[in-house]
């Protein structure tokens, strides 16, 4: 069998015939009615590539829908070129990474079962949601269904005989605390990129080559385990395996006391970093030609908000709280204080002129790990030369850089002398002897401040909505289950879609009072 369905469908179209249609031999003599000049088959599903073949074929317009469990629109040609020319229905089958064109020879027929009606019925290809008798009526719903929408859409309505007519809180697992996390981040060398030419407005500066992991473990009470860092070349590949291990771990530790249900698709191991490093995990993941699916949910067209890989979700803790970790490790730590010259011995470091940082024990994860004699290098977020490791050999070296060298030219800035003053003193403090060991007081700095501060975060909204953070994806998800949890309310959902379509047509832009 070929890969011209997409012609013969459209053949079969126009030259119907009464017995064994399925027969490409049928419509062989017209193989030359067709014009696909610079269309290569398979015959892909895309808008550019459909919209060239009705400019090469001006007596044909196409609708396209797919079926996956119910029908759905992918293309549906333009209202202004469809008169004069064929309307010619296309059904694409997928199965997989194969799929198939056939010829719906009748749309009405096809979705008589869902009107419960017997007669001729008009569909509008945009929706496939609205089946009329009424020619004027049909007509009216089009254009206003064409003017709503940028794409055609299938319009799925709740169904009041099963209970969607009423939103309300559902959500009752979470509720419930997820059983363990991973709080995570990683480094990278910033390897400069020279002769980079080209004309694009962004100018790449660096390649970012990870070289260096960092995770930690933390039960749903606080407890945490210790802290696992690596080194090396396969830095992201590597972290794929340490993790999926982690994760498999736990899910024989939930089967060792008792048989139990085993975990839902949507119960994964979560995982949570600071701005999240999604184009450093997904160098892992193809360099390891990992065979799990990744669902990404994409912030813009260079980052991500969050992704699945497989069981394990990975989400970006400046979802849920926007300020840096060092602000918002002052946050928690802080205490009003407005004595400008504070001799309080409690008081480690004054934050601003109204607060004093004065509350170390708060981190309560950090303190599990770190001896108490140098507690106060890890309650701080610190400093690092990024633009200056550059590359593996500058790991060796047995001083602390110069003050300059923590210049960074991506926001153009230097680093304080108090912020130096405060590097050379984790140095001395942390008995460095190498910038490797500074390296790793950092990262680990770093994600044991997030996961304290994260802790407290979800110990918050555990008190104050009842709802664990980590069941999410970002701030507003969470803000909207709280709202219909604490306030018990029901929200009627529009269930008539000419009502919603009524509702769509008085949309208007502009500034909200």
């Amino acid at each position: 069998m070929d890969n011209e369905c997409f012609r013969w469908a459209i053949l079969s179209a126009l030259h119907p015939v009464g017995q064994k249609a399925e027969r490409i031999a049928q419509y062989r003599q017209y193989v030359n009615e067709l014009n696909f000049e610079g269309i290569k088959f398979p015959v892909q599903a895309d808008e550019i590539i459909l919209r060239r073949f009705e400019r090469q074929n001006p007596s044909i317009a196409l609708c396209i829908s797919k079926w996956e469990g119910k029908l759905s629109p992918i293309y549906v040609t333009d209202h202004d070129i469809a008169v004069g020319r064929r309307m010619i229905d296309l059904l694409l089958i997928s199965n997989g990474e194969k799929q198939h064109y056939c010829w719906i020879k009748n749309m009405s027929r096809l979705v008589n079962k869902r009107t419960k009606n017997e007669h001729a019925t008009l569909v509008c290809r945009w929706c496939i949601s609205h089946f009329t008798h009424n020619q004027e009526i049909h007509d009216k719903h089009m254009a206003i269904c064409r003017g709503i929408k940028h794409s055609p859409q299938a319009d799925c309505m709740p169904n009041p005989k099963k209970g969607e007519d009423v939103y309300q809180f559902k959500n009752w697992k979470r509720r419930m605390q997820v059983p363990y996390y991973f709080v995570a981040d990683f480094e990278a060398i910033l390897k400069p990129i020279v002769n980079e030419n080209n004309t694009n407005k962004t100018k790449k500066i660096q390649e970012h080559i990870p070289c260096l992991f960092a995770y930690m473990k933390v039960r749903y009470d606080g407890q945490s385990y210790p802290e696992k860092i690596y080194v090396g070349h396969n830095a992201a590949q590597r972290f794929i395996i340490e993790i999926t291990r982690e994760a498999i771990a736990i899910r024989e530790e939930y089967k060792q006391p008792k048989p139990m249900i085993p975990l839902l698709p949507e119960e994964e191991e979560t995982i949570i970093m600071l701005n999240i490093a999604g184009h450093m995990i997904m160098q892992g993941i193809g360099a390891m030609e990992c065979k799990d699916e990744i669902e990404p949910i994409p912030y813009n067209m260079e980052k991500y908000m969050a992704f699945k890989l497989g069981s394990l979700r990975f989400i970006d803790s400046m979802q849920f709280m926007k300020s840096g970790l060092d602000k918002l490790a002052s946050n928690l730590g802080a205490k009003k204080c407005k004595v400008q010259d504070c001799a309080d011995p409690n008081h480690l470091w004054r934050i601003d002129k109204n607060r004093c940082f004065a509350y170390p024990e708060k981190f309560k994860i950090t303190k599990n790990h770190v001896p108490t004699e140098i507690l106060e290098i890890f309650i701080k977020k610190g400093v690092y030369p990024y633009e200056y490791m550059d590359s593996w050999s500058k790991f060796d070296k047995v001083n602390l850089p110069p003050k300059n060298a923590f210049y960074s030219k991506l926001n153009n800035t230097h680093i304080s002398d108090s912020e130096y003053e405060y590097a050379q003193y984790v140095w001395e403090k942390a008995r460095c002897s190498t910038m490797r060991d500074y390296h790793n007081i950092y990262l680990k700095t770093d994600i044991f401040l997030l996961a304290d501060i994260f802790q407290s975060f979800r110990e918050t909204a555990l008190s104050k909505y009842g709802l664990d953070p980590l069941w999410y994806y970002s701030t507003p998800g969470l803000a909207w289950d709280a709202l219909f949890l604490k306030t018990r309310q029901k929200l009627e959902l529009i269930t008539d879609q000419d009502m919603y379509m009524m509702v769509e047509e008085g949309l208007r832009g502009g500034i909200s009072m």
